[in-house]
């Protein structure tokens, strides 16, 4: 009778270990053999997703949600996906399903926000990003998110002071450290910005952004002289 469970237990080790093949396949078996088993369609949809192959995600995602219509993770899972494919209204609903089932969902409040954010929704997202961290105060990614809203707006010091908070809770956060390095260089503080954009790569090696910005605050800064140099 624990069959089905052992089988789901081994391919969410699979997941966690990013072997997306092995998963599926234990999963699989985990569903054959208990058809009406939500937390494994979730799991296979997981694996579905991490393979790439939305579709089959968003259908384990469904079929989650048919057998348990509570499912918050799969609520979520499913707004991931949809949100993948470029379908966002359909992202927002699920999102907004996930916070009905479970209204202490913080990632579902960060993830609706986000996409408030890509709509240049400013208000919205930060109504959303402030009730994330009102549920979970150490959510480093809620306060680097509501720090890149301030930062459309211009609320530089909000902005800032937002960062930094991403950073006190995580001090390996190489995308918090990349955005201060980006409001330093806007307000013309370009050592400073450098320093965060180092730290930042030392953080995340291969950090392709970090080093772009770098690179384009050392030509500006050559350009500058030449001018300078130039004008005398």
């Amino acid at each position: 009778p624990y069959y089905e469970h052992a089988l789901n237990n081994l391919g969410k080790i699979y997941l966690d270990l990013g072997n997306w093949d092995m998963a599926a396949k234990n999963l699989k078996k985990a569903i054959k053999h208990k058809p009406d088993y939500d937390m494994a369609h979730n799991n296979y949809a997981n694996a579905m997703l991490s393979m790439g192959k939305i579709s089959e995600a968003i259908t384990g995602y469904q079929r989650t949600l048919s057998l348990n219509p509570k499912y918050a993770e799969a609520a979520f899972n499913l707004g991931s996906a949809y949100k993948i494919l470029g379908n966002i209204q359909k992202a927002i609903s699920s999102y907004e399903r996930a916070i009905a089932i479970n209204p202490k969902y913080a990632e579902a409040y960060n993830n609706l926000a986000n996409i408030f954010s890509d709509l240049y929704e400013h208000d919205a997202a930060q109504d959303k990003l402030n009730e994330a961290i009102k549920l979970k105060p150490e959510f480093a990614y809620a306060h680097n998110n509501l720090g890149n809203v301030y930062k459309d707006l211009n609320r530089f010091t909000e902005a800032i002071e937002c960062f930094n908070k991403s950073i006190n809770i995580n001090k390996n956060f190489a995308e918090a450290y990349n955005n201060l390095g980006n409001i330093l260089k806007d307000l013309g503080k370009y050592n400073e910005a450098i320093e965060y954009y180092n730290k930042a790569i030392e953080i995340k090696a291969n950090y392709t952004e970090a080093k772009s910005n770098i690179l384009f605050i050392l030509n500006f800064l050559s350009v500058e002289s030449q001018k300078i140099v130039t004008e005398n």
